[in-house]
């Protein structure tokens, strides 16, 4: 795997960590382990050892590691247009309710534009950087491919 993809895939975890966080705090998009009912959010987390798979995983299947990283970014592309928009990420933040519920409030109980947009900036970064690492990817293993032959 290149660097570019390596490189590309780590900032995608950092970002994806940023993103849970933001999940939790929002509480509305949240779910089990921080919350008691299991949600989307929930399902979500597997995205970690997806990602450390195709970071470490062996060689010979590389094919199955991108598999997978074209299937994580397909589900954080859906998840984040249909599930949860950046203007349901940036009202939790603003208005200090939920969309979906107006009784639910996020867990620091504040209205702040600021926070709802580093939301939605970590969010849209997420999903550029997974297309971006998932392309990457696909690339070297098209290069690996062409070399072989």
């Amino acid at each position: 795997m290149s660097r570019r993809t390596t490189v590309l895939l780590l900032i995608a975890l950092g970002l994806a960590v940023l993103h849970h966080i933001d999940h939790a705090l929002r509480v509305d998009h949240s779910g089990w382990p921080f919350r008691e009912r299991v949600t989307p959010f929930t399902y979500s987390l597997t995205a970690y050892p997806i990602v450390l798979f195709a970071l470490m995983g062996p060689v010979r299947a590389f094919w199955l590691r991108w598999a997978l990283i074209a299937t994580a970014t397909a589900f954080t592309i859906y998840a984040h247009t249909a599930i949860e928009s950046p203007g349901t990420q940036f009202h939790m933040w603003v208005h200090n309710r939920s969309v979906h519920d107006a009784n639910l409030h996020n867990a620091l109980n504040i209205r702040s534009v600021g926070m709802g947009a580093v939301s939605v900036a970590v969010g849209m970064a997420l999903n550029l950087t997974v297309v971006l690492a998932t392309l990457s990817m696909l690339r070297d293993g098209l290069s690996a491919i062409r070399r072989d032959r």
